[in-house]
């Protein structure tokens, strides 16, 4: 949905709200610019290096685990390339100048890479389920080769279910006192974008979210259980699991907080609720929070993820003893 989209829902809301009055709400559009600057530089710099310590580390790549990590990482590059850059442009000069081609490709790659991140997630929560409750069969069913299948799965499941973004969106030119070029969703009909985007926030958003709180309860009730009589090599393996299973956690946690503000007010301008009205300023920076959780995962894995902060700090080791050998 577009800047163009909520103003004219806002407008058929409240019914007493000018145009240009909207336009005036983000004259201020370069607080957003400024806060894209550094999720933009984190999220690339920090996925690539994502993708540098497990593509590169013999002992990261054997994990399963990981290469969820890496598929993560690649859709959060996509957001990072392909719609932050788009975005801020678009905010910057308040209309569409990329054309047709971007327009469409824009949201499509937004909403492919959103949806892969989701069923991604959920692919995690079932591989650590598996790895706490059914270790034996975990070997068997997460093989490195089905982990590449199933995301390859994932891919091709997020691009169909995107595809009537691609569809309809369209650059809109319009005349309001001052002439509008924007990058809009044109529906055949307002009935047929609220079904769709009830039935994303359902299987996109509510069932996976229910899924995911269900096996990490479960996964919880067995790593968190109490038991006096553990090994020493045991419960070191165990604290390793829980601190796993608490980053997958934390992952899924910020994932929904961040995409979130931006499905609510989706489903409130489809529907026309009263609460439109006031939303309009704060749209453009629930899309912002969205972006943002493409620069979090990163930071997160610093902090929770040993063997990632055990590369990044050995790979700028490396690059300083290189540079001072080259001085």
């Amino acid at each position: 949905m577009s800047l163009l989209e909520v103003q004219l829902s806002v407008l058929n809301v409240t019914g007493n709200t000018s145009l240009e009055e909207l336009y005036d709400i983000y004259d201020g559009s370069v607080v957003l610019v400024i806060l894209y600057a550094p999720i933009f530089l984190v999220a690339v710099v920090g996925n690539l290096v994502v993708l540098l310590a497990v593509l590169t580390d013999r002992r990261m790549r054997k994990s399963s685990a990981n290469y969820f990590l890496v598929n993560l990482a690649i859709a959060d590059l996509l957001v990072a390339l392909m719609c932050i850059p788009m975005t801020t442009v678009y905010y910057m000069y308040n209309l569409w100048l990329l054309g047709t081609t971007i327009c469409k490709a824009t949201g499509y790659l937004q909403g492919v890479s959103i949806v892969a991140n989701v069923f991604t997630i959920v692919l995690m929560s079932v591989d650590r389920y598996f790895a706490i409750r059914l270790p034996l069969k975990h070997r068997q069913v997460f093989t490195v080769s089905r982990v590449r299948r199933l995301i390859l799965m994932a891919w091709v499941s997020a691009a169909v279910i995107v595809m009537p973004v691609a569809l309809v969106n369209q650059v809109v030119r319009q005349e309001f006192g001052l002439h509008s070029v924007h990058c809009t969703e044109i529906w055949p009909s307002h009935v047929m974008r609220q079904i769709y985007d009830v039935a994303m926030l359902v299987c996109i958003y509510v069932l996976p979210g229910t899924a995911i709180v269900v096996l990490y309860t479960l996964m919880g009730c067995r790593l968190w259980a109490r038991d006096s009589h553990l090994q020493r090599q045991v419960y070191d393996v165990l604290v390793a699991r829980r601190r796993l299973a608490l980053m997958m956690i934390i992952i899924s946690m910020m994932f929904a907080f961040c995409w979130l503000p931006y499905n609510i007010f989706n489903i409130c301008l489809d529907f026309e609720l009263d609460a439109a009205g006031q939303l309009i300023t704060i749209y453009p920076f629930t899309i912002l929070l969205g972006h943002s959780n493409s620069a979090q995962n990163p930071v997160l894995y610093w902090f929770m993820h040993r063997g990632f902060k055990a590369f990044v700090l050995k790979f700028i080791k490396c690059q300083c003893r290189s540079f001072w050998f080259r001085q």
